[in-house]
């Protein structure tokens, strides 16, 4: 179940002073997800977010498989899980308690509590993932990945991230953002390393407006030139992103069969039974005769 876009996180570098960077522009992606679960205007916002940042930090990564950010918090947002794959595929989830449904979409932080942010990368069968875990600063989360990779793996990181709706001409969701981080040079690029250049770059990426950000008129090398151009922004090829779901109908009764096994042995042959994607809100309908028949092949 996969949506093509014109979705793409776009990977740069600022030859003065070796600053990496990435900038995600993903409007149709977050749309569609969003859209296929109809979620409240704050938890949106959140879902939004947490989109951006997993693509901009999933390019730097060679990924092989799979990579995914999940939040656990002790708020009405109790759930949330973004993920990346190496085709540039993305899907989101999260669960919430039905008060989160009087916020606004300026009012989403006050939905997250306590609780840890997970990054983890999945190399695919065979191998074990790697999972590294920070808590939530308390503010959004672009401060905890930053907070994750200049404690935990000590490179120095800000993301700037917007997620809105537009009403006109047509109602849609705009999902932009740009990460920046002081990482050593590869393959001559750069020189890598200047903390005085990277402190030059996080002031420039503060002067970024909110209306420059969103506008679509405004091509993203243009962009990344009106803030850079004094450090010699260069541009490199971009990563393909788009909606794409990894459920199937065997898979989601598989999953029952394996949760409510009693269930399902007491189910009678002939009563159905609905079960939605968590991810894609995709509906599969099975009979008790199906899910015995998968839970026999299951079990064998």
């Amino acid at each position: 179940m996969t949506e093509k876009t014109q979705d793409y996180v776009r990977p740069f570098i600022l030859r003065q002073g070796g600053v990496r960077g990435r900038f995600a522009a993903l409007d149709q992606t977050v749309d569609t997800i969003l859209r296929k679960q109809n979620y409240p205007e704050a938890i949106a916002r959140l879902v939004g977010e947490a989109i951006v940042v997993c693509a901009l930090v999933a390019n730097g990564f060679k990924l092989r498989h799979r990579f995914s950010i999940q939040l656990k918090t002790d708020g009405e947002l109790r759930l949330l899980m973004a993920e990346f794959t190496a085709g540039g595929e993305m899907r989101a989830y999260a669960s919430f308690d039905d008060a989160a449904r009087s916020y606004s979409a300026e009012q989403a932080y006050n939905l997250v509590g306590r609780g840890t942010m997970a990054m983890i990368i999945d190399n695919g069968p065979g191998s074990e993932p790697y999972q590294g875990i920070v808590p939530l600063t308390g503010g959004d989360f672009a401060e905890s990945v930053e907070f994750y990779f200049n404690q935990s793996d000590q490179i120095d990181t800000v993301i700037r991230l917007g997620v809105a709706q537009q009403q006109e001409p047509e109602t849609k969701y705009l999902a932009r953002g740009v990460l920046l981080q002081n990482l050593p040079a590869e393959g001559g690029l750069a020189v890598g390393g200047d903390e005085d250049a990277f402190v030059t770059a996080q002031a420039l990426l503060h002067t970024l407006k909110d209306v420059e950000l969103y506008d679509e008129g405004l091509d993203a090398n243009q962009l990344l030139y009106n803030l850079f151009h004094e450090m010699e922004v260069a541009v490199l090829d971009d990563q393909q992103v788009h909606f794409g779901c990894s459920c199937t109908r065997e898979r989601i009764g598989v999953a029952i069969c394996v949760y409510d096994q009693e269930g399902v042995e007491n189910l009678p042959p002939q009563e159905m039974i609905a079960a939605d994607c968590q991810f894609c809100g995709e509906q599969y309908v099975f009979s008790g005769a199906e899910l015995k028949i998968l839970q026999e092949e299951n079990q064998s």
